[in-house]
This record gives structure tokens, sequence and C-alpha cells, in this order.
């Protein structure tokens, strides 16, 4: 049987600057970062892809790290809520992620592995990423060698990397993204405008509109988005607070503040009383990160 996993795996230089990393270092300290460094070493050792997590592996992480076998669950479960692993397979009991695939993907065209796959109920990208170009083997005239590659064929290698790596929006992203819709914008019909703005630039091969430049900045064209519907969805000052309720739930637990953007209906009363429908769930979660105000009342109308 042909080998599946890698002997060793490149390390982006800038990953303690991103903010998932940082939101597990915050809510797990050195023990989050250490399981998650694990887990990485073991998903590149055993599949390259991805890794079945079960109570032993579990166990194994807890074992080697001295920790609860219930805090190793609680980090993972964690990893998956910030978008680090995709939550969904992980639901499933599979650890994997985009960013893993691609980047066992890419590590298998440079080792000369053109069989490598990614099994089909895994893949979180396209399956076309599966087949990269071939890259001319190395002479000891690289010179001479440069001179004799086809200049197209390295625009269409170019072209095809920086299109692909755009053209898919991870679970994570979207979540960003309707944040801006929710909070930010105010519209109307966040979750409508933000399947809109998906299937549009996923027709577009996510390039700018009337061109074949890839969109960098998913969120900066968010920002820009023109809604189907003018007008806005709540008061102002009633969105400004629940988004710093939204921010401090985040801050405890990202996997149930997402849950507050469900909140869709409301109505004005007197004495500066504002009703939302929301369910029991979401009431729990406002109320263990309520932040005081002055400016009106909040009551809810809880939907059985």
């Amino acid at each position: 049987m042909a080998k599946q996993g890698l002997n060793y795996y490149n390390v982006d230089t800038d990953r303690y600057a991103d903010r998932k990393i940082k939101r597990l270092k915050h809510s797990f300290g050195c023990s989050g970062l250490a399981v998650y460094d694990y887990l990485l070493c073991e998903v590149y050792r055993d599949r390259g892809c991805g890794l079945v997590w079960d109570e032993d592996t579990a166990f194994d992480v807890a074992d080697y790290f001295g920790l609860k076998v219930t805090t190793v669950k609680e980090i993972v479960r964690y990893c998956g809520a910030v978008g680090l692993f995709n939550s969904e397979l992980l639901t499933g009991g599979i650890i994997t992620s985009e960013a893993i695939q691609q980047r066992y993907l890419e590590m298998c065209n440079r080792a000369k592995r053109p069989n490598a796959t990614i099994p089909e109920e895994w893949r979180l990208i396209p399956e076309k990423m599966e087949k990269f170009p071939k890259i001319p083997e190395k002479t000891e005239n690289i010179t001479e060698e440069f001179h004799k590659v086809n200049k197209s064929k390295v625009k269409e290698i170019n072209k095809f990397i920086s299109n692909n790596a755009q053209a898919h929006v991870c679970a994570c992203e979207k979540q960003r993204i309707l944040e801006i819709f929710y909070f930010d914008k105010n519209f109307v019909n966040p979750r409508e405008e933000l399947e809109r703005f998906v299937n549009h630039y996923d027709a577009n091969g996510w390039c700018r509109n009337g061109s074949n430049v890839p969109v960098k900045d998913k969120r900066a064209l968010a920002r820009a988005w023109k809604p189907q519907q003018e007008g806005k969805h709540f008061p102002e000052y009633f969105i400004k607070w629940l988004y710093s309720v939204y921010a401090q739930a985040l801050e405890q637990d990202p996997s149930e503040a997402s849950e507050i953007m469900n909140i869709d209906k409301y109505e004005m009363g007197g004495d500066k009383r504002i009703t939302i429908y929301c369910s029991q769930d979401v009431a729990n979660i406002i109320e263990r990160n309520v932040i005081p105000t002055n400016e009106f009342r909040l009551s809810y109308r809880i939907a059985i």
C-alpha cells in the first residue's frame, strides 16, 4: 500500500498572528496550542489529509500532555467552533479542514506523489484541485531549463492556483461575512443576502465583475454589497448594543455566540421596551453576556 502520510509539513511563520489561534490561546492557554499542534502532526503523519477523532485518539492526546480527556475534547470542539477544524466533519468524527487538505496536496505535489487523493466523504476543496499541473523537474543548469519552459504554461499554472484558491468560501468565512451583513450593514434579510452574495461570486469564479481578477478580500467585497431590499433591520442603538453582547459571547464561547444572529423578529413597545422573538437558548446566551443599557428595556418572546 502506498504511503499516505507525510514525514514533515510546512508551517506558516505568521500562524500566531491568526486570530483563531489567538482565541485558542486566550481560552485554553498553551495547552490549547499544544493539543492543536499535536493533532496537526497526527493528521499529516497518519493519512495526510485528515484524522479519525474518537475516544482512543482523545486518550492518546490527554496521556501525552497529562491532561484530562474532557479538557482535550473541549479544546478540539473549540477548534471546530473557531474554524481551525471543519465543524461539520468533526461532529462526524473526522479532524480536517480546507487548509489541511490544501497543504497536504501541495506537499504531495512537491514529493511527486501523483496518486495522492482525499476521500470523497472528507473532501472540502474542489476535486479539480487534486490535479495539480506538472512541475518541470529541476536540472543542473537552472538558467537553461528556465528558458525552455513555455511561458504560456507558467501563466496557466499561476492562473489555476490563483483562481482555485479563491473558488470556495469556507464556513468560517461565511460567518464573518454574515457578521458584516447582520451587525455592520444591518441588512433587512442578512442571511438571504449572504446566499445571494455567495451565489453571485460563485458564478463568477470569485473574480471581480467583468474581469478575470480574483477576489483577494471577500470581506471588503461584502461591505460594498448592495442588498435587494433597502432599509435597516433593527434600530441603530439596538444593533450596536446587540453587537457588544455578541462580541462578549464570542470571547466566552464562539460556538454559541453565532446563535445571536438568529434573532430576526422584534417589536417596539411603550416605555422604551424592545421585545425580541427568539429561542430559550438564545435568550440564555444574551443573559449570560448582557451589557447594561439605559437606552431601552429588553424582554423576550420565547419561540416554542
